[in-house]
């Protein structure tokens, strides 16, 4: 009978356990899929096209002058290696030399055949990105 018992408290815990952990598996931050990514809204400006082909493009380390742009007239850009980020896009992180001298940072991922948007870098919080 304390065998039955106990046997029967055992499995009880670890049915507990079980069924806890699974009702927990959707409230954690990291049990998102890519599939469940918000890409940027629809509405949000593309870069230009000129932009968009150098991104798709252009080999690694090429200085491009651009102009115009978004980040002002006849700025440089300078491009590193494209990668699948995990959202399954194509991103690049790029450089913006402007005829001031400032250096800045960007990304941008690939949303549609040739469709660039520039995305916040995951280094900077909305206050500092403002100021690019």
């Amino acid at each position: 009978m304390q065998r039955k018992f106990t046997r029967a408290l055992l499995i009880g815990s670890v049915l507990a356990l079980v069924g806890g952990c699974s009702s927990m598996q959707n409230s954690l931050p990291f049990s998102k899929s890519h599939a469940d990514y918000q890409a940027p809204s629809v509405t949000q400006p593309s870069l230009p096209n000129e932009i968009g082909k150098l991104l798709t493009e252009a080999s690694i380390s090429q200085i491009f002058q651009v102009t115009p742009s978004p980040w002002g007239d006849q700025v440089e850009l300078r491009l590193d290696a494209p990668y699948f980020a995990a959202t399954g896009q194509t991103c690049r992180e790029f450089s913006v030399l402007r005829t001031s001298g400032v250096v800045s940072r960007h990304l941008a991922c690939e949303h549609a055949a040739g469709r660039w948007l520039e995305v916040r870098l995951i280094t900077e919080t909305a206050s500092t990105s403002a100021g690019n």
